[in-house]
C-alpha cells in the first residue's frame, strides 16, 4: 500500500528483520544482538501467529517504521469458544521519519491484512504521545489503570536511589532454594501451572486469557524480563499454586503476573513468604478485575489501591487506559459484542498483567 508518493506500507518480512531492529533501537536500545532475539521470541515464536505479525513501512526500500503485534488466546468461561486477539506491541518510526502519519496508517493497514483470522485489537500500552492516534483510528477506552501496592519501609524511596542489583540469570537479591513447602525458581512449570488454571476456573461468563501449557511455554521464554516463580507444592509434594513476579530491575520492583491456587491458601502463603524474605522494594498487582476472594487476599497481605504514588502519577503525570476496538477496518455494532458479551464492559472481561508483553 502506498502512503503518500514516498512511502510503501507492506507486512513485514524475514528480510526486514535486521531493518526493523535496527528502528526499535529507540525503544528498545542499542543491545543488537539482544534485540534480535527478543524480536523473534515476541514476533517469530508466538504460537498463535496466522502469518507475520508486524507492519514495515518502507521509504527508497528501507525500513523506517513498524508497528508489531502478538497473538493471544482467549475464550468465555472455561469452555467457552476459543477466539484470536491481537495485542499492539511496539510501534516505532525513525526520527528523521515522523509526524507524517505512519504509525496510524500501518494500523489501519493491519486492521485489512488480520481480519480474517484475529477479532480483537486490545491494547495495553497507550500512553501521552500514541493514545490520540489509537482513538483516531477508532479505539475505545476499555478501563483505566488499576494498580494495587505494597512497600517495603522505605521502599518509594529506595526504588528511586536504586541501580542494577541483578544478573543476566536473573538471580542476585531474590533467594532461591526451598523452603518448607515453598519452592522459588527461575524456571517456569507449563504442565503445571496450566492443571491449576484448569482444575481453578469459574464457570461466569467473562472473557478471559487461555493459559494452557503451550501459552506458558512461550509467555516465559523472553530474554528482555526477569521472572522468579513461587511454587507451593504442599505436604505431598504436588503443586498447590503458584504465584509469578515479573522484576523491574531498575527500581527493584516486583509485579504480581500470575497466579493460582487449588488449596485456598497457597497464594497468601507465597506472599507473605516474599514480604518476609525478599529484598523488594515493592509488590504491585495489576489486575483490572479481581474477584472479591483475591482482593481480600491482597488486602490481607497489606496492598493498598491509592498510595502516593499512584496518585501522583494518576493527577500529575496522566495515566491511560485501556484500549480496544474490532479488527475490522469497518466494524459494525454487533462486532462490539463477543457471545453476546458486551467487550466495552469492563465486567466482562478478566484481564491481569499477564496478558500484557510489559513485563
Amino acid at each position: 500500500m502506498r502512503h503518500r508518493d514516498d512511502y510503501e506500507i507492506c507486512l513485514f518480512h524475514s528480510t526486514h528483520i535486521d531493518e526493523i531492529v535496527d528502528v526499535l533501537e529507540y525503544l528498545w536500545g542499542n543491545d543488537k544482538k539482544g534485540n534480535l532475539k527478543h524480536f523473534d521470541w515476541k514476533y517469530i515464536q508466538n504460537p498463535y501467529r496466522k502469518k507475520p505479525l508486524g507492519v514495515v513501512t518502507l521509504y527508497k526500500g528501507k525500513v523506517v517504521a513498524f508497528r508489531g503485534y502478538f497473538a493471544t488466546k482467549w475464550k468465555t468461561g472455561a469452555r467457552g469458544n476459543e477466539i484470536l486477539f491481537l495485542i499492539p506491541g511496539d510501534t516505532v518510526v525513525h526520527a528523521t521519519h515522523r509526524k507524517k502519519g505512519l504509525s496510524v496508517a500501518m494500523g489501519k493497514f493491519a486492521m485489512k491484512e488480520y481480519e480474517q483470522h484475529y477479532r480483537l485489537f486490545l491494547n495495553f500500552t497507550a500512553w501521552k504521545n500514541s493514545a490520540p492516534g489509537y482513538l483516531r483510528m477508532g479505539y475505545k477506552p476499555l478501563a483505566e489503570k488499576a494498580y494495587m501496592i505494597r512497600y517495603k519501609p522505605f521502599g518509594l524511596i529506595k526504588s528511586i536511589l536504586a541501580k542494577k542489583h541483578i544478573g543476566r540469570s536473573g538471580r542476585g537479591k531474590i533467594t532461591f532454594g526451598t523452603f518448607d513447602t515453598i519452592t522459588v525458581s527461575d524456571t517456569p512449570k507449563p504442565n503445571e501451572m496450566s492443571n491449576i488454571v484448569s482444575a481453578t476456573e469459574n464457570e461466569d461468563n467473562k472473557l478471559q486469557l487461555v493459559r494452557d501449557a503451550e501459552f506458558y511455554q512461550w509467555r516465559f521464554n523472553s530474554n528482555k524480563n526477569r521472572y522468579v516463580f513461587y511454587y507451593d507444592l504442599g505436604e505431598n509434594e504436588e503443586l498447590q499454586g503458584y504465584v509469578v513476579l515479573g522484576i523491574d530491575e531498575e527500581k527493584w520492583w516486583g509485579g504480581l503476573l500470575d497466579f493460582g491456587e487449588t488449596d485456598g491458601h497457597s497464594i497468601t502463603k507465597i506472599l507473605t513468604h516474599i514480604i518476609k524474605n525478599e529484598k523488594i522494594n515493592a509488590l504491585t498487582i495489576y489486575n483490572f478485575s479481581p474477584t472479591t476472594e483475591q482482593l481480600k487476599i491482597f488486602e490481607k497481605t497489606g496492598f493498598k489501591r491509592n498510595t502516593l504514588e499512584r496518585l501522583v502519577k494518576k493527577n500529575i503525570l496522566g495515566e491511560w487506559p485501556l484500549y480496544l476496538r474490532p479488527i475490522k477496518a469497518l466494524p459494525q455494532e454487533n462486532d462490539w459484542n463477543l457471545n453476546g458479551l458486551d467487550i466495552t464492559k469492563i465486567e466482562n472481561w478478566n484481564i491481569k498483567e499477564i496478558c500484557s508483553d510489559a513485563v
